[in-house]
């Protein structure tokens, strides 16, 4: 990992809250077995098996999600900096990983919405041309904004980041279903009236 990473991730968090962004958490993942970035940013290197980005790549793929957040720790730094430790497992980590099916993806699969967010964020951002700093930071904070409050991907059962990440999947999903069905039963009311109207007969007293 190279040494400005960090001081990179914490520049960030910076900027997101001067830019009054509504969320201005940064994840740092370290990649390097010797965990330098771990200790310098979370005062600790002893991250092993169970608590550190090795535990994410050994993790099943259907469990990986929620084993990434279980790992994420936060910052000495900042309280918006957190930080995906490494271990000195990682160093064996390729070997054990060889011939597992979806090795590749062991990783890809969990950050894969946090790498396309960051490849949208820079297609978009790069459109506009910013003559101070503070409009670039601004940019990126109303990019942030509307992503976690206005976006509903796919990937997230159509939810916005900021739904899942405060806990309101179930109570989110539960509105829509219940809308739906009512939406639904509106609907076959209609239709039945239609036909009903049709036939010279009320709703009410058409044949079964």
């Amino acid at each position: 990992m190279p040494a400005t990473a960090k001081s990179i991730a914490f520049g960030i968090t910076g900027m997101l809250r001067r830019a009054n962004a509504s969320n201005c958490r940064v994840l740092l993942i370290d990649t390097d077995s010797q965990g330098h970035a771990s200790l310098v940013t979370t005062g600790r290197k002893d991250y092993g098996a169970d608590d550190s980005l090795y535990t994410v790549l050994m993790a099943d793929r259907q469990n990986a999600p929620q084993t990434l957040m279980n790992c994420i720790v936060p910052s000495q730094w900042d309280e918006d900096l957190h930080v995906l430790p490494a271990s000195p497992m990682l160093e064996g980590a390729e070997r054990e990983l060889m011939g597992v099916a979806g090795a590749p993806y062991r990783l890809a699969d969990p950050l894969s919405k946090i790498e396309r967010w960051h490849r949208s964020l820079k297609n978009v951002i790069c459109l506009e041309n910013y003559y101070l700093p503070g409009e670039l930071d601004q940019a990126i904070a109303a990019f942030v904004e509307h992503c976690n409050q206005q976006r509903y991907p796919e990937t997230l059962d159509n939810l916005t980041p900021a739904d899942v990440f405060f806990g309101r999947t179930a109570q989110v999903l539960d509105a829509r279903a219940a809308v739906k069905q009512r939406t639904l039963a509106q609907r076959r009311a209609q239709q039945l009236s239609r036909v009903g109207n049709s036939s010279g007969l009320l709703p009410e007293h058409r044949s079964p």
